[in-house]
């Protein structure tokens, strides 16, 4: 916590992870000794399809590195992290080329509480709190109103050039991903929210050369979502 006083306050942080040993990709006849893979779904998560997709990738090991800020003055509030990945291939076959692939990360967003209140940094969990309502309803009050932003983007290619397949380039097609959040928060008492949200997504993949000569799809979703949160 770099910055902290009753009115303000800003944090940064950084992290690392590395994969010594990748695990075994399923336990079949079949299986990949030693992958990674990665997907992600868009954030509206109300099924299962990923649209993201790099597949199983034979590795020798992968590690990661990335940074976080946050901070606020009085009622905004700001937070992003970005993140990149990198992976050492095996290759797809023995004579296959093997560059070192590298995927990145990263989103930011921000809030603003139109009724007063402010998020308050905890140093005990190192993160921000939610938003206590000051005139919570039953209390006098309607509760806190805000309203939220985010930006999102990920890319899961790396070495892909269209119409040449991954066996030439040792390349991945896992696909990008833009996402667009627009929201508002009603907090009626401090356990309670409701959240009413339009997303925006645009998802992109790059056509592969393969024996069909196929393309793989995109995708641009729209959707509004109306959540609510009891916390206990």
């Amino acid at each position: 916590q770099v910055l902290q006083s009753n009115n303000y306050s800003f944090h940064a942080g950084v992290d690392g992870e590395y994969v010594i040993i990748p695990r075994n990709d399923g336990s079949s006849s079949t299986s990949v000794a030693k992958a990674v893979s990665f997907s992600e779904r868009p954030e509206l998560r109300v099924d299962p399809t990923a649209f993201l997709n790099t597949g199983t990738i034979p590795a020798k090991d992968a590690y990661v590195g990335g940074g976080e800020l946050a901070g606020g003055i009085g009622s905004f509030f700001a937070q992003g992290e970005y993140y990149r990945y990198y992976v050492d291939q095996k290759g797809l076959s023995a004579t296959a080329p093997t560059p070192q692939l590298e995927f990145e990360g990263y989103y930011a967003q921000a809030s603003y509480i139109v009724t007063g209140e402010s998020r308050k940094y905890i140093p005990t969990t190192g993160a921000y709190s939610g938003v206590r309502p000051d005139r919570p309803v039953g209390s006098g009050g309607w509760g806190a109103g805000e309203v939220a932003a985010r930006y999102s983007y990920l890319n899961l290619n790396s070495h892909a050039t269209p119409g040449v397949s991954p066996l030439v380039t040792g390349g991945v097609f896992g696909g990008n991903q833009t996402t667009y959040v627009f929201g508002v928060n009603w907090y009626p008492i401090t356990n309670i929210r409701f959240m009413l949200d339009y997303i925006y997504a645009d998802v992109h993949k790059i056509p592969i050369a393969t024996a069909g000569g196929t393309t793989q799809p995109g995708a641009k979703i729209q959707a509004i979502a109306m959540r609510t949160q009891v916390a206990f």
